[in-house]
């Protein structure tokens, strides 16, 4: 059976956000359940000699995005209906995967008239973001309501990444038997305990220290702002320790200037951006890991970089807070504290980094979690028997 997978995102081949390693593995792993999956980037990266030519289009999104975004986004779907219906025409897949993307609905219409069923991919709630976190000048919102629903409506069945998210649907009126649950994961073959952290622990001189790790984005809904604080109260007491902040993005600067203004830039590291590929090396210099979600009136998301941490081996320090409570089981397979309570977690860090014992303990039975639940092979089985039951099972027509 062929798949198209089709996606918006940006930059996808040369990012190791989360988004993009979700597109990148899943595709990878359904591919060894003998699907032929072709991923297809709508939006594709702009480099070389092409990014160039976009110099002054970047400059009008950056300075004009908030009052025009939302049009453009509207508008985007004249011509990306002709380039989707091409597409399918030519690669004439049994079933289309679609991430969903707010504004865009041409592939609704598109698979409507051709016949052809669509699983609808949902990650987050993104009229809800939109409205919350990225308010523009013309507000769309009640038309970016209109427009999911249509899509959620059109698709042959949908799956979003959280029983959080599934609930934040079910409360919009949505049926709760066309939402299927499954969590995101991470290939445990690429990132495991026994990867080598000798070229990382020589460049940035963190042998025979312990390390406290994050890696992600600098945006504040991943908690960076108490992870300064953690930084003094670290630094001042235990002699031998380092922080290794791999990332980038916009309160990085913040961090940078943090730690200029106190004197620290010798013991904390900013890698900045790291490839997907050399990720793995970064976590196994790493002795615990932290993820300081703060509180969120909605926490949707399934972390990519919980996964990747425990994947690693390595005890996890992270907020009590949706899908990372039902992964993690506090003191066994990592140390869960209450999202914002900085005191909570600056007591689960020192814990850990007294008793090497127990650190050694948690990060095995993490990485035994991740084994037995959360890889990308057990997320594609879990799609798999939703072809199997909502696409095949219910016998809908491919062109």
């Amino acid at each position: 059976m062929k798949i198209l997978y089709v996606n918006y995102l940006y930059d996808v081949t040369l990012s190791s956000v989360g988004a993009a390693v979700h597109v990148k593995e899943l595709a990878e792993a359904l591919g060894t359940l003998h699907y032929d999956v072709k991923v297809c980037f709508l939006n594709r990266f702009a480099g070389g000699d092409e990014a160039e030519k976009r110099t002054v289009r970047t400059l009008l999104k950056q300075y004009l995005g908030r009052y025009v975004s939302n049009i453009h986004a509207l508008y985007s779907n004249m011509y990306y209906f002709l380039r989707e219906w091409k597409l399918i025409m030519k690669e004439r897949p049994d079933i289309l995967l679609v991430r969903y993307n707010i504004f865009n609905f041409s592939i609704a219409i598109v698979c409507k008239i051709l016949r052809i069923p669509f699983i609808l991919e949902i990650n987050s709630p993104m009229v809800y973001e939109k409205k919350v976190f990225r308010r523009s000048f013309i507000d769309l919102t009640l038309i970016g309501w209109f427009l999911e629903r249509l899509m959620i409506h059109f698709a042959a069945t949908v799956y979003v990444v959280s029983n959080q998210l599934k609930q934040y649907y079910v409360e919009r009126n949505v049926s709760s038997e066309k939402l299927h649950v499954i969590f995101n994961g991470v290939d445990e073959t690429k990132i495991r305990p026994s990867v080598s952290s000798e070229k990382v622990e020589m460049k940035y001189n963190l042998k025979d220290k312990k390390v406290l790790g994050f890696v992600g984005s600098f945006h504040y809904w991943h908690g960076i702002e108490q992870l300064q604080s953690l930084l003094l109260d670290i630094l001042d007491n235990y002699e031998k320790t380092m922080f290794l902040m791999v990332g980038d993005g916009p309160l990085k600067q913040n961090i940078e200037d943090f730690i200029d203004k106190h004197g620290i830039s010798d013991r904390v590291v900013l890698p900045g951006y790291v490839t997907y590929d050399d990720i793995p090396e970064y976590l196994s210099a790493m002795d615990i890991v932290l993820a300081p979600y703060p509180r969120h009136r909605i926490f949707y998301f399934s972390p990519i970089k919980l996964f990747e941490y425990m994947a690693a081996g390595k005890s996890v320090v992270a907020s009590s807070i949706g899908q990372i409570k039902e992964i993690i089981e506090d003191g066994v397979n990592g140390m869960l504290f209450q999202a914002g309570n900085y005191d909570d977690m600056l007591e689960k860090s020192i814990l850990l980094l007294q008793d090497n014992s127990l650190r050694e303990r948690i990060g095995k039975a993490a990485r035994v979690t991740i084994e037995k639940n959360y890889t990308w092979r057990h997320t594609a089985e879990k799609l798999n028997t939703i072809i199997g039951c909502d696409i095949i099972g219910n016998n809908y027509g491919a062109i």
